[in-house]
C-alpha cells in the first residue's frame, strides 16, 4: 500500500512537471536574432551562417519547471535535436547522421569527429566585454568518460580577417576544454549533474525529491553541466567571428549537445578589477584580500560551528549581505565560493564538511536574488591551509569561505 500510495504522490506531482520541448525547422537566422541575443544586446550580428542536419539546430523551453533553472534558448546537437527531449528512459539515445565532423574540434577532442553542428556569424559589440551562458550535455555520460569518444564543442573567437583564434568553452578557471573527459562526476564535478533515470521503481524519484524528478523527466541525457559562462575581452565598433561548433567524437552513435541560454548573448562594459578590489578592501577592513591571476579573492572566515554547513552567526551574515549586495550592484562580476577547514579529523569528512558550507553559501546567495549562472562552489577540505594548523589560531584562519570574484 505504501508503494502504491507514493505512485499515486508521483502521478498527481507530475501534472505540475513541464517536459522540454525542442522545435526544429527554424531558420539559423532567426534563432540567433529571437533566442540568442534578445532587444538591447549591444551587437550588430552579420553573415550568419549554419553547417549541419537541418534536424540538430532549434530552440528550446523548459518554462514551467519549478527546480530547474535552463528554462529556453537555442539547442545544437550531434543527432537529432528533439531526441534531448525527456525523460530520460534510455542509457544510449543517439543517431548516427553521417556528417562530417570538424577539424578544429579533432583538435580539442584529440579524436575523429563526426556529425558537426556548426554556427557561425560576424559580430560588432558595443563595448568591451561579450559573454553568454551554455548547457554541455551528453548521452556519453557517465558509461563512456575517458573510454575514447570524448565528445566535444567549442565556441572560436576571432578578430575578423586575423588568424589569433580562441576557444571560449573552457572548463572554468582553466584552459581545458569542456568535453566529456574534462566535466563529469569525477572531475571538476562542482560544474556536473548527473541525470537519474526516469523510472517510478528507482529510489531517488519516489522519494519525491523535485529536482532531481524535473530533470530526469525533461532531458534525456545521462548528464549535463550546470550553466556555464563564456566571455571574452574586445575592442567596442571592431567586427569579430564566432563559431559555435559541437560534434561526435569516437564514434557517431550517443548524442551530445548544448543548450544556449535565451537572450544571453551580449556585450557589456568590463568592470576595472581594481575597482572590484578596492570595493572590497573598504568593505571588508578586517579580512585579507588578494588577486589570483585575473581573479580577486576575499577571505572570509565565517564562524560554522562544529560540523555545522549553516551560517547562524550575526556579524556572518552582515558579511554574506556585503557580498550579496556587491553581486547584485555589479551585475557582470561572478564569484567562485571555495570551502576549506583545518586539519582536525579525516581527509573524506573534511571535504565533504567544506563542501556542504561553500554549497550553503550558494545557496544563500541565490536566495537573495544571486543568478545561479554567475555561481560556483567547491570545497577542498583541509588541502589548502594559508598558515600552519599547529595552533589554534592557524586552524581558525584555515576554517575559512574564498569568494573568487571573476
Amino acid at each position: 500500500m505504501r508503494f502504491v500510495s507514493l505512485f499515486l504522490c508521483l502521478l498527481v506531482s507530475l501534472t505540475g512537471l513541464a517536459q522540454l520541448s525542442v522545435t526544429t525547422g527554424i531558420s539559423p537566422s532567426a534563432l540567433v536574432w529571437k533566442d540568442l541575443i534578445g532587444q538591447n544586446s549591444g551587437l550588430r550580428i552579420l553573415n550568419i551562417k549554419y553547417k549541419g542536419a537541418q534536424y540538430s539546430i532549434g530552440k528550446f523551453k523548459t518554462e514551467e519547471s519549478a527546480h530547474i533553472d535552463i528554462k529556453s534558448g537555442l539547442i545544437l546537437s550531434t543527432g537529432f535535436a528533439k531526441d534531448a527531449e525527456g525523460p530520460n528512459n534510455g542509457g544510449g539515445a543517439g543517431q548516427y547522421l553521417h556528417m562530417p565532423g570538424d577539424r578544429q574540434l579533432v583538435r580539442l577532442a584529440n579524436n575523429v569527429t563526426m556529425d558537426a553542428c556548426i554556427l557561425e556569424f560576424d559580430f560588432v559589440p558595443k563595448y568591451n566585454k561579450i559573454e553568454f551562458q551554455f548547457v554541455f550535455a551528453s548521452e556519453e555520460y557517465p558509461e563512456y568518460i575517458n573510454k575514447g569518444v570524448n565528445d566535444v564543442f567549442g565556441f572560436f573567437l576571432n578578430e575578423l580577417e586575423k588568424k589569433n583564434v580562441v576557444n571560449l568553452a573552457v572548463v572554468p578557471g582553466t584552459n581545458d576544454p569542456i568535453s566529456v573527459d574534462n566535466i563529469n562526476h569525477k572531475k571538476n564535478a562542482q560544474y556536473f549533474i548527473k541525470n537519474e533515470y526516469w523510472s517510478l521503481n528507482s529510489p531517488k524519484i519516489v522519494e519525491g525529491n523535485h529536482e532531481v524528478n524535473e530533470y530526469a523527466y525533461n532531458f534525456q541525457f545521462d548528464g549535463l553541466t550546470k550553466w556555464l559562462t563564456a566571455s571574452a575581452d574586445v575592442t567596442p565598433n571592431v567586427a569579430y567571428h564566432l563559431k559555435i561548433a559541437i560534434a561526435d567524437a569516437g564514434d557517431g552513435v550517443f548524442d551530445s549537445a548544448v543548450f544556449l541560454k535565451s537572450n544571453s548573448f551580449h556585450a557589456e562594459e568590463k568592470k576595472e578589477e581594481i575597482a572590484v578590489k578596492n570595493e572590497l578592501i573598504a568593505l571588508f577592513e578586517n579580512e585579507e584580500v588578494s588577486e589570483r591571476g585575473d581573479s580577486v579573492v576575499l577571505e572570509l572566515h565565517l564562524n560554522f560551528e562544529t560540523d555545522k554547513s549553516e551560517v547562524t552567526n550575526a556579524e556572518d551574515l552582515v558579511q554574506l549581505i556585503q557580498v550579496s549586495n556587491l553581486l547584485v550592484s555589479n551585475e557582470g562580476l561572478k564569484v567562485k565560493i571555495e570551502g576549506h577547514t583545518d586539519n582536525q579529523g579525516a581527509n573524506d569528512y573534511n571535504l565533504k564538511l567544506s563542501e556542504r558550507r561553500a554549497n550553503w553559501v550558494e545557496n544563500w546567495l541565490k536566495e537573495q536574488g544571486v543568478l545561479s549562472e554567475r555561481l560556483y562552489s567547491h570545497g577542498y577540505g583541509a588541502e589548502k591551509p594559508v598558515v600552519s594548523n599547529e595552533t589554534v589560531e592557524g586552524k581558525r584562519k584555515n576554517r575559512r569561505v574564498e569568494f573568487v570574484f571573476y
